[in-house]
């Protein structure tokens, strides 16, 4: 449905959280997987964060 689109900086981070923590890593990638699965992400408790909203 959605296409989430990880800016350059945000994956340089996950870099280096999959370079420390694995686990939290993998909760993180799965996380925005199912994200682009959802009818209406904005509907969600961790839609304070996001940014460049665009309706594909």
């Amino acid at each position: 449905m959605y296409k989430i689109v990880i800016k350059h900086s945000a994956d340089k981070q996950l870099d280096k959280i999959s370079k420390g923590d694995l686990r939290a890593a993998l909760k993180i990638h799965t996380f925005l997987k199912e994200l682009e699965k959802v009818e209406n992400p904005f509907a969600t408790n961790n839609a304070e964060k996001m940014q460049g909203y665009d309706n594909r």
